[in-house]
């Protein structure tokens, strides 16, 4: 018994040696500690969500240029086909609606 209550008186020796802030100082680092982990991940989560942003609006963007591009093939298509008919008429010597203004000089 005489060895457990000197160990006992040892470590209440230790205990009287600690500063009175020890355990508070401990506190402030571990709550330090989460406060930092919690900025960590609302800036992961705000890296994220930009992330997925940029990629919504890249499709949309996408999404726009696709129409735009079928409407230019549409009407390249048509002036394709305008031109191909002005040269027909071309060639055959057809007479346009201006010609007759023509035949006077």
């Amino acid at each position: 018994m005489r060895k457990l209550c000197a160990v006992a008186a040892c470590a209440d020796a230790r205990a009287a040696d600690l500063p009175l802030g020890y355990g508070a100082r401990r506190d402030a680092r571990v709550t330090t500690a989460d406060v930092d982990v919690a900025k960590a991940r609302a800036d992961l989560a705000e890296a994220v969500w930009r992330a997925r942003q940029g990629l919504r609006s890249a499709q949309a963007h996408l999404a726009d240029a696709r129409v735009v591009a079928i409407a230019a093939k549409d009407l390249l298509n048509q002036r394709l086909a305008l031109e191909a008919a002005l040269q027909q008429r071309v060639v055959a010597g057809g007479e346009s609606g201006h010609q007759h203004l023509w035949r006077g000089r």
